[in-house]
């Protein structure tokens, strides 16, 4: 019996050696300035808010979550100084939304619901929150994966701490939330065969219009996500699964920035002044960098063991 044991604990500290953590970098954002990267990074059942600059140097925490709670989508207000994050506590139907002093790591919680909030972002100004919540976490079908639907987008302003509901869709599914101008949202829709890239219009909380690539690359709209859009150079960026393309507003012709083999591409954002993107793949828990026209590309090494 003890030979069995000492075999089992052997194993046992055996496995933990070689697989370690279970570890993943999680979402991103940059500063207006272009210098500073915050991110989530996970470890096990624990998460935290770091800092980097945009050339991999000077790795900062910034703030540890308690166990059992993750912190996401953290975002930079118009300072660079402080980033709002969203904080969910494991399975619980509760989210929180937090404000953090990056100098000092002091936290201020704007507001908490008991609701499941599935993103957050900001709009152009980085005056209001914008964020998704849904009113039911289930599987649609006896054999399907339980996930939040019944999702609309909401705001939070920032200065008169007022909430406003935005959308009226009561949707199966939708992500990547922005605002695209002052009478528009850019968004990802579940909607069926109808999914895929669309404005919203804010003045009735529920029109939609498709956003066609002219020359539709993949064959087929439903098989695109994350719209993203810089208002500087007046380009859509957006990805399949495993490519990202960039798509001008003049011509509406969709060309590969990148593509990436088997890994899927995870998480983006553009950069202000610069005609780049950072992104995340699935083949690795790093960073990198690419310009519009597919060429200097760049890593940033994220070495993170434990908090």
């Amino acid at each position: 019996m003890k030979i069995k044991l000492s075999i089992l604990v052997y194993l046992f500290l055996m496995t933990s050696i070689c697989f370690g953590q279970e570890k993943a970098l999680g979402n991103f954002d940059i500063s207006t300035d272009d210098s500073i990267i915050v991110f989530s990074f996970r470890i096990e059942n624990q998460s935290g808010l770091f800092l980097i600059n945009r050339d991999g140097t000077g790795l900062k925490k910034i703030v540890i979550s308690e166990k059992d709670t993750y912190f996401k989508h953290p975002k930079f207000l118009m300072d660079g100084k402080h980033i709002i994050y969203l904080a969910a506590a494991g399975f619980e139907k509760t989210s929180s939304i937090f404000m953090c002093n990056t100098e000092d790591g002091q936290n201020e919680l704007l507001f908490s619901v008991n609701e499941i909030i599935t993103e957050i972002s900001l709009t152009n100004d980085k005056r209001a929150i914008l964020y998704c919540k849904a009113n039911e976490f289930k599987a649609s079908s006896p054999i399907g994966v339980a996930a939040p639907h019944g999702i609309d987008v909401y705001s939070f302003d920032l200065v008169t701490k007022k909430h406003a509901q935005i959308t009226y869709l009561n949707a199966y599914g939708l992500s990547s939330v922005s605002e695209f101008d002052t009478e528009n949202l850019l968004l990802r829709l579940e909607a069926g065969p109808e999914s895929g890239m669309v404005f919203l219009s804010k003045k009735d909380g529920s029109s939609t219009s498709p956003i066609l690539p002219f020359n539709n690359p993949r064959k087929d709209v439903t098989v695109y996500y994350a719209p993203k859009f810089s208002n500087k150079f007046n380009t859509f960026i957006f990805k399949a699964p495993n490519e990202i393309f960039e798509m001008s507003m003049i011509d509406f012709i969709a060309k590969t920035v990148y593509k990436r083999g088997k890994d899927s591409i995870k998480n983006m954002c553009l950069f202000y002044s610069d005609r780049k993107i950072l992104f995340k793949t699935d083949g690795d828990e790093n960073l990198h960098i690419i310009s519009f026209d597919g060429t200097q590309l760049e890593n940033i090494e994220i070495d993170i063991d434990f908090f």
